[in-house]
């Protein structure tokens, strides 16, 4: 079973946003979350890069 149970779980997507930052950087991160139009995603990214 999956760590994150609930897809609306905040945690769900903070991870997906260190996922996508990790993988293709804070730019390209940024705009897969606009293109996919996944604003709590883009919060989350926007939150890691304010405290980096």
């Amino acid at each position: 079973m999956s760590k994150y149970k609930v897809k609306n779980d905040f945690a769900y997507k903070r991870e997906l946003a260190h996922q996508l930052i990790r993988r293709f950087g804070i730019t390209a991160a940024r705009q897969t979350c606009v293109q996919n139009k996944w604003e709590e995603v883009l919060q989350a990214v926007n939150m890691v890069r304010s405290h980096s």
